[in-house]
């Protein structure tokens, strides 16, 4: 699932999912994590990664959440995200959900950590453009 908005006027569609390699994408794969490790939440892995930084080329953040099946990722599929995607591991809480409710929570969670890093860009844009 992705959350990415196009801010582009062009309509040239032949763009593709390593368009969005960015700082203002966040690339996270939701996980229940295991015994021995477990993943920080969500909302926090999309913050860090976006940086809560400056947007000065004016792009909304995005995101790109893959939502495993209810067995869980097996380590090769977690390895692949993270070596070879750019991926971070995250969890939605320490509560296992069905895959249909886990997508819902993931997009409302991943959804407002968005806002949340485009509110404080837009407020940054205003204080720089009053000083």
């Amino acid at each position: 699932l992705g959350l990415v908005r196009n801010n582009n006027n062009n309509n040239n569609n032949s763009t593709s999912d390593t368009d969005t390699d960015d700082s203002s994408t966040a690339r996270i794969f939701l996980d229940c994590g295991d015994e021995d490790k477990t993943p920080p939440p969500a909302r926090n892995v999309v913050l860090e990664q976006i940086g809560m930084v400056n947007n000065s080329n004016n792009e909304f953040p995005s995101a790109i959440v893959a939502v495993g099946p209810e067995r869980g990722w097996t380590d090769g599929e977690a390895r692949i995200f993270v070596e070879e995607c750019g991926f971070r591991s995250a969890m939605l809480g320490s509560s296992i959900l069905r895959v249909d409710t886990a997508v819902v929570s993931g997009l409302g969670i991943v959804s407002a950590a968005l806002d949340e890093c485009q509110n404080e860009s837009d407020r940054e844009y205003k204080r720089k453009r009053h000083n």
